[in-house]
């Protein structure tokens, strides 16, 4: 039955993380092909700006399909810049809430978190991945899979955009 080692393999890698973070801890698993020579350094950054973009990195662990793997890290890349939305907004709004009662920053988080989780991302483009082939012992044999990284970019425009189009959202909910 593979169900038990591939998630054992989902949990080695979530443990690892795509970029090992510390060299003392030996893997289980074994890269045996990669993308590249040695992993970019775009991997290690959660965002970064450049030239009128903002960039942000996605992940995804385990999976057997590259192009699967891509659609996954994608999806991880929008929630990161959801997140980045979502962190930028509450500074915005708890400024002017200041030391207000507890349920008006009670009803700014049901806010927040409704106004961003269905933000269309327009413009986010893929421009770079990494990956890895990784081969993983298990007690019947050995499973590969794939874990990979995505570098995307969305214009500073677009971004800003998006920022007001959520702060409209989550001030009209706030309002009720």
């Amino acid at each position: 039955m593979r169900i038990f080692p591939v998630f054992f393999l989902l949990t080695v890698i979530s443990i690892s993380g795509c970029a090992a973070a510390n060299q003392q801890a030996r893997p289980s698993y074994k890269v045996v092909a990669a993308s590249a020579m040695t992993q970019p350094e775009w991997l290690n950054a959660k965002s970064s700006e450049e030239a009128g973009y903002l960039f942000f990195v996605g992940q995804a662990d385990g999976v057997r399909d590259l192009s699967n793997g891509e659609d996954q890290a994608e999806a991880q890349a929008k929630a990161v810049i959801r997140g980045a939305l979502r962190e930028q907004l509450r500074h915005e709004f708890e400024a002017g809430l200041g030391q207000s009662a507890a349920a008006q920053h009670e009803a700014l988080e049901q806010a927040l978190a409704n106004g961003v989780k269905n933000l269309d991302l327009e413009g986010v483009t893929p421009v770079k991945r990494y990956w890895e082939r990784l081969e993983v012992p298990v007690s019947d044999g050995t499973v590969y899979a794939y874990r990979l990284a995505l570098l995307v970019r969305m214009s500073k425009d677009r971004y800003e955009a998006t920022r007001v189009q959520a702060h409209r959202s989550v001030a009209s909910q706030i309002a009720k």
